[in-house]
């Protein structure tokens, strides 16, 4: 005889962080992908646009149900935003990336995609108050940071909340895979 699988039957592990399974189901859920998009003036370069090319581009392959909204951050965090289809936006200013991300933590399932190409100078948040924010949330971060600076913030966030970073060297990074 089958036997359905409930959620204490099950012990996961993301990225080797447990996790807590409140629900069993045969797929996921829809969710919400809040693209959060460093806009500082380090991002010039083509940097900026290739993001936001990547990112309309991986909305595409959203399923039926899920949401997504654009978040950009210099040293002021903009409120969040729908994808337009086009977008021209200037780099300029600092960066407030602890700001940015602890702004878009939810108690709602949701993937934090974070491209940024490293440092924070801005944020009015402490590394500490961020994490705080965002771990025990239903919040997974994940971030792709071009360039050299690797911000050890973001390997924290990704590491408390099962996500990951992957690190880049230029705009061309972004390129996202062909559809099979």
């Amino acid at each position: 005889p089958s036997r359905t699988i409930r959620s204490p039957d099950l012990t996961v592990r993301e990225n080797g962080v447990p996790q807590t399974v409140r629900d069993v189901r045969p797929e996921r859920p829809a969710a919400h992908f809040a693209f959060v998009v460093d806009r500082s003036l380090s991002m010039g370069g083509g940097k900026l646009d290739a993001a936001l090319r990547a990112i309309r581009a991986a909305q595409k392959q959203l399923r039926p149900g899920d949401t997504s909204s654009l978040v950009l951050f210099n040293h002021r965090v903009a409120e969040p935003q729908a994808v337009p289809a086009s977008l021209d936006v200037a780099p300029s200013g600092g960066t407030s990336l602890r700001d940015a991300l602890a702004s878009v933590a939810s108690k709602q399932r949701t993937y934090a995609i974070v491209i940024t190409d490293g440092g924070d100078r801005n944020s009015a948040l402490s590394e500490e108050e961020a994490l705080r924010r965002i771990s025990g949330t239903k919040t997974v971060v994940n971030a792709i940071v071009l360039g050299d600076s690797h911000a050890r913030f973001l390997d924290r966030a990704a590491a408390n909340t099962g996500g990951s970073v992957a690190s880049g060297t230029s705009s061309s990074s972004l390129r996202t895979p062909p559809h099979s």
